[in-house]
């Protein structure tokens, strides 16, 4: 999966996550005014074929013991930009 660059919408705020932190991708993402963070992820051509047989997403949330923020996962083809 691709992260998908992010424009201002809604009232959010392009941001980049991790430029400091060279053990990560940089992430561009949108913060939106009441702390929300949404980051948009494409699939290649293979994922969306392995979605389609019927593969799971996996999602790993590292909180490095801290507590589990909650998270919400979403299929859509909704234009936010």
């Amino acid at each position: 999966m691709d992260p998908v660059a992010q424009f201002a919408f809604g009232g959010a705020v392009p941001i980049t996550l991790g430029t400091n932190q060279p053990e990560y991708r940089p992430l561009p993402a949108l913060l939106f005014p009441d702390g929300r963070v949404l980051t948009e992820w494409t699939f290649t051509e293979e994922e969306r074929a392995a979605v389609a047989r019927g593969e799971n997403l996996r999602l790993w949330t590292l909180t490095f013991g801290q507590p589990f923020q909650p998270v919400s996962l979403q299929v859509t083809d909704e234009k936010i930009a």
